[in-house]
């Protein structure tokens, strides 16, 4: 008989997602890389012995292709599927951070800037801060590449957005366009709330909308962008585990604590 209940321990550890040798990896876009890694701290805290790795940036496009080669286990995307890519996989929708500006804090008096102004800003028509009320400075555009997720959903909801002709310096790791900002006077960039919301910069309104969510999660603010987790169509226990926790209350909290406004 103790031999049955030794055996029998031992077959529920190994089936145990706590126990798992494996460290779970989503790879993919750095936009909604800080609240997954807070998302896997959380996770990891309630599985002993699980790990869950969150690398640093590939981009959408580059985590997709890594679980289509079977090099991670979840991709993180800044987008839906594209029709070339839905194949064997499946996106769960776990969340929308703003695409919201920010400034290096040198940027004063300047809270609001008008659609408009944001336009002729990234096409150098305004060269000063002092012309949108800030200080007599010379204005530093910073912006992405395209294909990034804050400049798609710009470029689909800002009217006028796509068609600039950029005067900026471009960026190609979200990290890397928000350490631009910090570390430069001056100057202004764009970026998803989750990757900027505790880096220091000034957040900007636009056109009078506030893009930091209120109590409860609720935001009046049109630029969003979609968080997705994707899986192949037969993923592992821990994977649909982690997708699930992501969407349970204790998620929710944590990306609410980190810029991102969960989905229902």
């Amino acid at each position: 008989m103790k031999k049955l209940l030794v055996l029998l321990m031992l077959t529920c550890s190994w089936a145990t997602p706590g126990l798992a040798e494996e460290p779970l990896t989503v790879n993919g876009t750095g936009e909604n890389q800080e609240v997954l890694r807070a998302l896997a701290q959380k996770f990891e805290s309630l599985h002993p012995g699980v790990k869950v790795e969150v690398p640093d940036s590939v981009g959408s496009g580059g985590g997709i292709k890594a679980l289509q080669k079977g090099k991670t286990d979840l991709a993180r995307t800044g987008r839906p599927l594209k029709e070339t890519e839905k194949e064997g996989l499946v996106e769960t929708l776990f969340g929308k951070s703003p695409a919201v500006f920010g400034t290096h804090p040198t940027v004063t008096k300047v809270d609001n800037l008008t659609v408009a102004q944001v336009l002729d800003i990234y096409s150098g028509k305004i060269s000063n801060w002092q012309e949108v009320g800030g200080p007599d400075a010379k204005i530093y555009p910073t912006s992405r590449e395209p294909g990034d997720s804050a400049r798609t959903i710009l470029e689909g909801s800002m009217p006028g957005f796509k068609e600039l002709q950029f005067i900026s310096k471009e960026f190609f790791v979200s990290a890397e366009a928000v350490q631009g900002v910090q570390a430069n006077e001056l100057t202004i960039g764009y970026f998803s709330l989750a990757a900027v919301h505790n880096a220091g910069l000034n957040l900007l309104k636009i056109d009078g909308k506030n893009p930091v969510p209120k109590a409860g999660g609720t935001v009046d603010y049109p630029y969003m962008i979609p968080f997705y987790l994707v899986s192949t169509d037969k993923p592992s226990s821990l994977a649909k585990q982690f997708i699930d926790f992501c969407l349970s209350a204790d998620g929710k909290g944590i990306m609410l604590a980190n810029g991102t406004v969960p989905v229902n």
